[in-house]
């Protein structure tokens, strides 16, 4: 499944790490997480024949906006990640004769990247490519006549708009082979230094004190496909520390079907 190739790490309007989901004052109004983009729902704002399914109503891959019960802040990161604060705020009428009372304050923070890294530096150290130059441009996958897999990796000189193209082959073992790593600490670490940056429209004394409790929290990602299965056969969920993923259950069942070697023996 597609979401088994994606990790996520998110917390909430406590600090604490979150489902990467947020409701918003407004009933029906929601915003969450998904692969490496963020949804905003909204029924009372769904139109029918348009692109999304009830109640989706937009799709936010980055920018600054406010939209249905929101205001989002979303910036690209390392492992084309999406970085993202979204922010639900209800104001209170004021009563004469009555102290003021600040809003009511709903935050969500988090990261939705790539969960797997392929091998392209390797290659192209290998082979002497130049990153100034080339740049990876696709990977793909043989399976021979012998059940032997092969890697595909493709690399395109940058002057020539992609019209100069090299592939090389590489086994599909350890070492070339796509790796699943979850979120990264380095990536983690980039998330929390844009938190500290002031490219939030909210960068105010409550929202550096939200900051400093995710900073001091323990950082929880997971396999988002793991996620779907969890909520829906009732299993358990691992999360772990950036750094410490787990190989996500689909994985682990392909590697359960893929055809054993001639002579090797089931456990």
């Amino acid at each position: 499944m597609g979401l088994s190739d994606w990790d996520m790490l998110a917390f909430g309007t406590d600090g604490k790490p979150s489902n990467g989901v947020i409701e918003g004052f407004v009933e029906g109004a929601s915003c969450e997480i998904y692969k490496n983009w963020l949804y905003v729902h909204d029924g009372a704002m769904w139109v029918d024949n348009r692109s999304y399914l009830e109640p989706t109503i937009a799709e936010i891959h980055q920018g600054v906006l406010a939209l249905s019960d929101f205001s989002i802040v979303a910036v690209r990161g390392p492992q084309a990640a999406i970085f993202v604060v979204v922010t639900s705020t209800r104001f209170h009428k004021p009563i004469e004769g009555e102290p003021y009372r600040p809003p009511d304050v709903r935050r969500m923070a988090g990261i939705g990247c790539s969960g797997c890294i392929d091998k392209y530096e390797k290659v192209m150290e290998e082979e002497g490519l130049d990153p100034a130059e080339w740049e990876p441009s696709g990977l793909g996958s043989t399976c021979g006549t012998d059940g032997i897999k092969t890697l595909d990796f493709f690399f395109v000189e940058k002057s020539s708009n992609g019209a100069v193209e090299k592939k090389y082959t590489r086994p599909c073992i350890p070492g070339y082979d796509t790796e699943w790593v979850g979120v990264l600490p380095t990536t983690y670490q980039a998330f929390l230094e844009w938190l500290r940056s002031e490219d939030h429209d909210q960068y105010d004394e409550t929202f550096r004190a939200w900051v400093d409790k995710i900073a001091s929290a323990e950082p929880l990602r997971f396999n988002q496909g793991d996620a779907f299965f969890s909520t829906r056969a009732g299993l358990g969920l691992s999360a772990t520390s950036p750094g410490e993923a787990d190989v996500p259950l689909v994985a682990h069942l392909l590697s359960g079907m893929a055809p054993q070697p001639e002579g090797s023996e089931e456990e």
